[in-house]
């Protein structure tokens, strides 16, 4: 968390994964952006996905299937609902991709 608080202009909108809330009532109706794409990122995912209208996870790079890699560190399948949400053309979408510069706003409604 502090990588992204040091270059990311609206940080201190970002909740870190040692501050989240798991009470599904503060995601109902929300756009969630998860940054990063491990187990636990998915876990959060899988988590908070029928409260929220829609999430959308940011990495740099591809997902790698623990089945498919023999590696445990990689996604393991109990935690990859979200792609079957992705692939079934669902809401919710995953972006690859190097971000050089961003900036996290809260739009207000009137």
């Amino acid at each position: 968390m502090l990588q992204l608080k040091s270059f990311c202009l609206g940080s201190e909108l970002v909740d870190g994964y040692e501050d989240l809330s798991i009470n599904l009532d503060d995601f109902e109706g929300q756009n969630v952006l998860i940054l990063g794409r491990g187990n636990s990122a998915f876990e959060t995912a899988q988590h908070i996905m029928g409260s929220t209208n829609v999430v959308h996870m940011m990495a740099r790079n591809r997902v790698k299937l623990s089945w498919a890699t023999h590696y445990v560190g990689d996604l393991r399948a109990v935690n990859n609902g979200l792609l079957d949400t992705y692939q079934l053309k669902s809401l919710d979408g995953l972006f690859e991709g190097i971000i050089l510069d961003s900036c996290i706003f809260h739009r207000q409604t009137t």
